[in-house]
């Protein structure tokens, strides 16, 4: 799953925790936005997949809708609006992962 970085992203971090500051902290909060990324990633398959219904997408209708699932997981994860990647990162923060 490719997201975007940190930095080119809005995510939002929980009251009281600072931005990264050291490439350390870059790189924790850009694995805890991969995760949230392969989290989401789930999510919008399972929940797509429930609405479009029983029937299994074959071809080209399949690979369109791989592009669709993954541009709507890009834009969840890059809106910072999901939310999980800034409260993972003040938890690995603070137990000082």
């Amino acid at each position: 799953m490719q997201v975007g970085s940190a930095s080119d992203a809005n995510v939002i971090l929980p009251p009281g925790t600072p931005a990264p500051k050291t490439d350390a902290d870059k790189k924790l909060l850009d694995t805890a936005k991969q995760f949230e990324g392969v989290f989401v990633q789930q999510l919008v398959q399972e929940m797509l997949k429930g609405a479009r219904g029983d029937d299994e997408a074959q071809g080209g209708e399949a690979a369109y809708q791989d592009m669709a699932d993954q541009t709507m997981t890009d834009s969840l994860v890059n809106s910072g609006a999901f939310g999980l990647a800034g409260t993972l990162y003040a938890y690995m923060k603070r137990s000082g992962a």
